[in-house]
């Protein structure tokens, strides 16, 4: 399953190990610099970590960088991220009423 943002497409899949785990794609296309790939990654780590506890399932995300987020500051990435959180939500509730009881 996909999630746009403007920054990024997280890829995601739920889970069968009994934590979240990330991945990230930033390619050289994408950001020129190796650092501006380090920080982006460092960023998504860092986000990833304080927010883990919030996933409603776990699920393997990987995370592919668009060229939009080289200009992102933190807070776009972080808003972007809890979008991509708030639409897990949306479809761990989804799939909760779809099954029967």
């Amino acid at each position: 399953m996909r999630f746009y943002t403007r920054e990024m497409v997280f890829v995601y899949l739920p889970s069968e190990k009994p934590h979240s785990r990330l991945g990230m794609a930033v390619s050289r296309k994408t950001m020129r610099h190796a650092v501006d790939r380090n920080r982006f990654k460092r960023r998504l780590r860092e986000l990833f970590r304080t927010q883990q506890h919030d996933f409603a399932y776990p699920v393997d995300v990987v995370v592919i960088a668009r060229r939009d987020s080289l200009q992102a500051d933190y807070a776009a990435i972080r808003q972007g991220f809890s979008r991509f959180l708030k639409h897990l939500e949306y479809q761990f509730r989804k799939n909760q009423e779809s099954q029967p009881a």
